[in-house]
């Protein structure tokens, strides 16, 4: 024997329901009053009729619940891994932390004095970087644009006060140099370090009790003196202990893991 239900038509007359039928009225009876209790509508009976309006929804597409993802801008550092000044402006990225990509000019081929190299630096010279289309050359020009520019990130390497500010930026400078020119600084450079001895007697760094950009200058003529058996620095008691403490830098170590071209 067939099961009948009976419920009331649109009509208000009733009909039998059959047993498919009586299924579907189950899945749709309880979203029905579901709706009813939204809308605060009287619980009593079910009404089959559909609602004359339904609520109102925006056909604005949803926004995204994660966030956007940046674009991480990359410094492009043109140079040679040999180079002493490029790994000082690899060193500086590193410090403030600011990715970079090292791309290797190949000298023996006079990649530096390529078109697209001169179009960088009329020179031929390197380093050069290219940060987001912005070019710039000479590598105690490009600390300071690196330090400057991403100040609030990593190590702080320019000082607050304007008075030692106005110190490393014109009074130490530095020696920018490899190992063809070393025989021309070697002497400048050495005559120089009794000075600095004096100075660093009295405090930590070149400018003071901070680390700035000033110490970073004097990282590529020190090591291509060092690696070329001039022993100045380690002659000098404070001199020793500032080059020694600065060449152990972490920065330091990572801008040298440039690998030189395979022949």
């Amino acid at each position: 024997m067939v099961s009948r239900v009976l419920t009331r038509a649109p009509s208000g007359t009733t009909k039998a329901l059959l047993p498919h039928d009586w299924i579907f009225a189950c899945w749709l009876i309880p979203r029905r009053r579901q709706y009813k209790r939204m809308q605060g509508a009287s619980t009593g009976g079910v009404n089959l009729n559909p609602p004359q309006q339904l609520p109102h929804h925006s056909t604005q597409p949803a926004q995204p619940s994660f966030p956007l993802l940046s674009i991480i801008m990359v410094v492009k550092i043109y140079g040679h891994p040999v180079s002493a000044p490029c790994k000082m402006v690899a060193a500086i990225c590193i410090e403030k932390e600011v990715p970079y990509e090292f791309i290797t000019l190949d000298f023996a081929s006079k990649e530096h004095k390529s078109p697209e190299h001169i179009a960088r630096n009329p020179w031929g010279k390197i380093p050069v970087i290219d940060d987001d289309g912005f070019i710039l050359y000479e590598s105690r020009a490009i600390a300071r644009y690196i330090a400057e520019k991403y100040s609030t990130k990593g190590t702080q390497l320019l000082p607050t006060d304007v008075q030692k500010r106005t110190d490393i930026l014109s009074g130490f400078r530095g020696e920018e140099t490899d190992a063809v020119k070393l025989a021309e600084h070697v002497k400048a450079f050495s005559e120089s370090l009794e000075t600095f001895d004096k100075i660093l007697s009295k405090q930590k760094y070149i400018a003071g009790d901070e680390l700035t950009i000033a110490d970073f200058y004097f990282l590529p003529a020190g090591t291509v003196m060092l690696d070329n058996g001039v022993n100045a620095i380690q002659e000098k008691p404070n001199v020793a202990r500032w080059f020694n403490e600065l060449s152990s830098r972490e920065s330091w170590k990572k801008a040298q893991i440039v690998e030189p071209p395979k022949a």
